[in-house]
């Protein structure tokens, strides 16, 4: 029952007064004392009480309780019938909580952030944000508590069609999760938590969680303070930490000890009780304040607040993140409901027709006698002998006719379970779904992998959408600058940079130079269905394989054998290879390259968002293999010097768009400068070569033979290829060294490739043809 302690004027004292006493409207610190915050909550609680008994219920039903109650039964004389759960709605919530699970086997990380403009070219880029993904999806999944939330969330998400994160601090990136059991809102509340006025969550938690995070040095304390603890209040609410008491007046804790076998224990774990609230100020900003539930204080002192963060936040969403299924039927989030409210009635209907179906059976085939006097009662009618009955005389066979009632309880029963598998259709596997016997072909059997596998892409699709604004809320916290290692989550975030940086990622780019507005968020392959990501991926090796590069085939192989393994093993097996695919930008500098060195001598042209970098380099690369065959002369001069100069000018108009400061603008500008003194050299010899022809083919003269590459000139050509190699030095040679060796590896990768392709193919067939057999 509702708490009758609390009056109605109490209850309408609780909500957050929005002017003082001098009736001045306030604008920040809207709740004045930790006692305020226990008391909106009990105000929201009893206006739910009626809601979480509901849920109680069916929760009882997902638990394995009986459709009937066995206290009723004894009194009303029905004890003895058929009472049992036969556990269908178990079993569903188990098969639509599974695919949530099942994805993260097939997923290298959550999802890419980019990296702003101005802090990483296109290369860099392609280098650095994979890495950044890679080790923020190891740091979370490695977080001890991890899985345990993740199936938290996702079972809250199915049953009730909405979840709650949310973090005790400011910095701390780890989340808690919780439903409406125990965060509480007020009623008629828009799906849209930045409406909200108020929000209020009661969690639990052992005295020595609740102590970190604080620690335990003076210094800790310090830190602690300024992220809005209070060390004294904290240090006061253990000392008062608690066994659990029996919730008598919560209806789904009552169900959850229930559950636990914990009615009459008395040996429980010692908890603090705190409640958040979430506040809404005035001035558009929102509050956090946590105090202890108990509100317990020493020498009639008022309570203080465990945690008091005015205005730091600009919105409720910041703080609380809903995993919401849809908006419900008008909007309001207490009219979402999640599939345990949708199965909960077919589910009971077949629990009960099932029990009435086993006690119709057991009755009619028992065997009924009758005595024919009074004598035969008393007498032992009816005498075992070994194998054999000995029936005495007195003792009769009743033959009684009983309605055939079975065959319409199994007509009954399988219209309910109909209608049971098609409201979880998309959601979880029918279960006791009819054995589909017979042999069947390939494309039969995918089809029929499909239609069991699927799980509804809205669902899905909806719970990444809010699982995108946690993980875009883990990555601002573990890259915020004052996040420092003895704060809550910080040795892990602080590993996570230092990962990053040994991988090549610069701190400034860590901290300063993520996009978080623009995360690319994964969602996996399949939504969450194995057997659908399977079929996606034969058909991708059957229809696009031959077609894709050989990264893409990399990548494809490796998603398929993940799809029967996972990710981890995927990696063994088919190992990434950087630098497969070169970046878009060096193939158009390529391109260009070609189109100035044709006959026909056309100047490319710049667009200013190219990646004038990859350009630049490209281009001069290709001057100095042009440079290198003129100094060993195998080209003509008269051949050469012209494609030189357009790479030449288009280099330095690329030149031009990067920034001085980098110091690869110094190395561009130096090496153009030694091409540019060949080709100026070059050309002027031309030049005059063409005047003598003209002249001599103007006076009716024989064609003069060419003179080849002036002395001067090929000097000038050997020299710039020695200052061109000086420039580069070490690390030129050690570049080309590394790119031939790419370019074998890259073939040995691409023979080796396709025997993996091919070996990965012929275990996925081996695999397919022995799940045929044991379901057929």
């Amino acid at each position: 029952m509702p708490d009758s302690s609390n009056s109605a004027a109490e209850l309408l004292n609780s909500i957050p007064s929005i002017v003082d006493s001098e009736n001045n409207i306030i604008l920040r610190g809207r709740v004045k004392s930790a006692a305020e915050v226990v008391s909106d909550y009990r105000s929201l609680f009893n206006d739910d009480w009626a809601a979480s008994r509901d849920r109680a219920i069916m929760q009882s039903m997902v638990d394995g309780n009986p459709p009937y109650s066995d206290a009723r039964d004894r009194m009303m004389g029905y004890f003895g019938r058929t009472n049992v759960n036969w556990g269908l709605l178990t079993k569903a919530h188990r098969n639509g909580v599974m695919p949530y699970t099942d994805i993260l086997d097939s997923m290298d990380n959550f999802g890419i952030i980019p990296i702003k403009p101005g802090y990483a070219n296109e290369q860099e880029r392609n280098l650095w944000e994979p890495v950044i993904a890679e080790e923020l999806h190891r740091m979370i999944t490695h977080w001890r508590e991890f899985l345990i939330n993740w199936q938290l969330k996702a079972s809250y998400y199915w049953m009730w069609g909405a979840a709650f994160t949310f973090r005790d601090d400011s910095l701390d990136w780890r989340w808690r999760v919780e439903n409406l059991q125990n965060l509480k809102m007020p009623r008629g509340t828009r799906a849209s938590l930045n409406n909200l006025d108020r929000i209020t969550c009661r969690v639990q938690m052992n005295p020595g969680e609740l102590y970190a995070k604080i620690g335990d040095t003076p210094e800790t304390e310090e830190l602690a303070r300024r992220a809005g603890w209070n060390p004294e209040a904290v240090k006061q609410a253990c000392k008062n930490a608690h066994p659990k008491a029996m919730p008598t007046d919560d209806p789904e804790d009552m169900q959850a000890m229930w559950k636990d076998n914990s009615i009459n224990s008395g040996n429980t774990a010692l908890i603090v009780e705190l409640v958040h609230e979430w506040v809404q100020e005035m001035d558009g900003t929102v509050s956090h304040y946590i105090a202890d539930y108990l509100t317990q204080t020493q020498n009639n002192a008022t309570q203080d607040f465990l945690y008091k963060k005015e205005g730091e936040y600009e919105s409720m969403s910041a703080l609380v993140n809903a995993y919401t299924n849809g908006v419900g039927t008008n909007g309001d989030i207490h009219s979402v409901r999640g599939e345990a409210y949708f199965l909960f009635q077919s589910a009971q209907a077949y629990n009960r027709l099932l029990c009435k179906f086993l006690d119709k059976s057991i009755e009619e085939s028992n065997t009924y006698i009758q005595a024919t006097g009074e004598d035969s009662i008393n007498e032992l009618a009816i005498r075992p002998r070994g194998p054999l009955v000995e029936i005495t005389n007195g003792v009769e066979f009743v033959e009684r006719r009983a309605p055939n009632v079975a065959n319409s309880l199994v007509q009954s029963l399988d219209a309910i379970q109909g209608i049971f598998q098609v409201q979880s259709s998309g959601v979880a596997a029918g279960a006791g779904a009819a054995i589909d016997r017979g042999q069947k072909t390939k494309y039969e059997l995918q089809r029929r992998d499909e239609m069991e596998g699927r799980l509804s892409s809205g669902t899905i699709g909806l719970f990444f959408r809010a699982w995108e604004e946690d993980y875009r809320t883990v990555a601002i916290r573990v890259t915020n600058p004052e996040l420092q290692p003895e704060h809550p989550g910080g040795a892990e975030a602080f590993d996570f940079r230092a990962r990053c940086i040994e991988r090549g990622v610069p701190e400034e780019v860590l901290l300063n130079g993520l996009d978080f507005d623009n995360i690319q968020i994964n969602m996996g392959i399949g939504k969450g269905s194995t057997a659908e990501r399977r079929s996606t991926l034969d058909f991708l090796n059957a229809s696009v394989y031959q077609r894709l590069d050989a990264e893409g085939q990399a990548t494809l192989t490796r998603d398929t054998v993940a799809s029967y393994t996972n990710a981890r093993y995927a990696r063994l097996l088919v190992p990434v290879q950087p630098n497969l695919r070169p970046p878009l930008d060096q193939q158009i500098a390529n391109m260009e390259n070609q189109l100035m060195s044709a006959p026909s001598l056309k100047m490319a042209v710049i667009e200013p968002n190219q990646n004038h970098i990859v350009h630049c380099q490209t281009h001069i690369e290709s001057l100095q293999q042009d440079n290198q065959q003129l100094a060993d002369q195998q080209v003509e001069l008269q051949d050469i010097i012209p494609q030189m100069q357009l790479k030449s000018q288009h280099a330095g108009e690329h030149l031009q768009f990067i920034d001085p400061m980098d110091p690869r603008a110094k190395m561009f500008k130096e090496a153009l400068q030694q091409f540019n003194e060949v080709i100026t050299n070059g050309a002027k010899h031309v030049e005059a070569e063409q005047r003598k022809m003209e002249k001599a083919q103007a006076e009716g003269l024989e064609m003069p033979e060419t003179e080849g590459t002036p002395q001067g000139v090929f000097a000038r050509s050997v020299d710039a290829a020695a200052r061109m190699e000086s420039l580069m030095g070490s690390q030129k040679l050690e570049q080309q060294q590394l790119e031939f060796r790419q370019k074998l590896a890259f073939r040995d990768a691409e023979a080796a490739q396709k025997l993996r392709h091919q070996e990965a193919m012929l275990q996925i067939e081996r695999a397919k043809k022995a799940q045929a057999v044991t379901r057929t």
